[in-house]
């Protein structure tokens, strides 16, 4: 089988919208023998546009079959009968996979991700017969917008080496008026590890995660102690990336902010605690949150979960906890004069 194709303003659906574009060629050539399927796929050039999608909406019922109904009807018993007969055809031929796919220049383009890229991606298959990835996808240079600004890529590199998690190579740069400041990504998607540093070194990394979150650099240098941003950054860049390329619900709070600490009499101790909460509106009267705070004492929480119901125009009820045991409820009553 041979298949060529050429997409001019291709209108394609993109997070529930029709509002993506594609310009560009494809080719696809594919051979099915008795033990393996194999194939290549090439991409010269194309070009998809984005279209911007904000946050929020809904996640919709799953239409898939469900576990406690069960369909008597002809076609049901035609499909069910042929899922029996699956395995053992499959036991009779295994085929296995060998599909290559070479992706020449493509450009990604939205209002916060303008990226060009390149791909070389083989699917073969693996020991159980699960298909597995191998290759390897090169950003060559763009841009990406986080919290209203502007990050240039130096570098980045997504490999598969038969996992699904790939290894990731990411590294963007910002210049600041004081210093450039870059972020580095590497280990995997699921375990990020990042590394932050300013050239001439004026910052601490406190003061670089504020300013790639909120563009000031916050507290003093230095305040911060034990402040380790990996988990923030390399969720925030990478959260980015797949906003864009595989779109998901948004954020709708996005905080950081420096706490003065208290002893157990209430007492400022002098020390400052770095905190980050991200939230998200489940409903108009659902709010539900996650805060880290970097440096928390150890009756405090250093993860912390919290969840608000407004029952009306004046009623809040809110709870909190938290991983070392820190809980709380409140009920709220507000009057706006």
């Amino acid at each position: 089988m041979v298949l060529t194709a050429n997409a001019k303003r291709f209108v394609v659906a993109a997070a529930g919208s029709t509002g993506a574009r594609l310009d560009g060629d494809l080719a696809v050539a594919a051979e099915l023998q008795d033990a393996i399927v194999s194939g290549k796929v090439e991409v010269p050039r194309a070009t998809l546009w984005l279209p911007k999608v904000g946050p929020g909406g809904r996640k919709l019922q799953k239409v898939g079959q469900h576990d406690d109904v069960r369909f008597v009807d002809e076609a049901a018993k035609a499909a069910e009968a042929k899922a029996r007969a699956r395995p053992e055809e499959d036991a009779k031929a295994p085929r296995k996979l060998d599909i290559r796919a070479v992706a020449g220049t493509v450009f990604v383009r939205g209002k916060d991700l303008d990226i060009e890229l390149e791909s070389q991606l083989r699917l073969s298959t693996g020991p159980g017969g699960k298909p597995v990835p191998h290759g390897s996808v090169q950003i060559r240079r763009g841009r990406i917008t986080l919290a209203g600004q502007r990050f240039d890529f130096d570098s980045g590199l997504i490999s598969f080496d038969g996992d699904t998690d790939p290894r990731l190579s990411i590294r963007i740069t910002r210049q600041y008026p004081e210093a450039l400041v870059t972020l580095e990504i590497h280990g995997t998607p699921r375990k990020p590890q990042l590394r932050l540093s300013s050239d001439p070194p004026v910052y601490d990394k406190a003061q670089m995660v504020s300013l790639v979150l909120t563009g000031q650099p916050g507290g003093q240098a230095g305040a911060s102690g034990s402040f380790d941003p990996t988990a923030t950054i390399a969720t925030a860049v990478l959260g980015k990336l797949a906003d864009k390329l595989a779109p998901e619900l948004g954020l709708d709070v996005l905080r950081i902010e420096n706490i003065k600490e208290k002893d157990d009499q209430g007492s400022l101790t002098g020390d400052t605690e770095t905190r980050l909460e991200v939230g998200k509106y489940v409903t108009e009267r659902i709010y539900l949150s996650y805060a880290h705070a970097f440096g928390a004492l150890a009756n405090q929480n250093t993860n912390e979960a919290r969840v608000e119901y407004r029952i009306s125009r004046r009623w809040l009820v809110e709870t909190v906890f938290g991983d070392a045991g820190v809980v709380g409820a409140d009920a709220l009553w507000t009057y706006r004069y």
